[in-house]
């Protein structure tokens, strides 16, 4: 289980780099330039962060980040926002 309130507060780059687990930090840095599509958001989610995409710990790591404006849904497409 992923601890939510571990993440707070402005994101940066070294901030982004020093994240832990990996698995978050991949998923972040995938939104970076164009962005993460759901599919590659989906992949990230079960090989890296051992979570279901589907599954509420998944989805409320997401709306999480959307909360706190570190990962946002634009259009189709996943975006890491500093």
């Amino acid at each position: 289980m992923i601890d939510l309130d571990a993440f707070s507060g402005k994101l940066s780059m070294s901030r982004l780099l020093s994240l832990e687990p990996v698995g978050i930090r991949r998923l972040l840095k995938s939104g970076l330039r164009r962005g993460a599509t759901n599919d590659e958001v989906a992949v990230i989610l079960k090989n890296d962060c051992q979570l279901d995409p589907e599954s509420l710990p998944a989805q409320q790591l997401l709306e999480h980040f959307k909360a706190i404006g570190w990962f946002v849904y634009h259009g189709d497409r996943w975006k890491t926002h500093f």
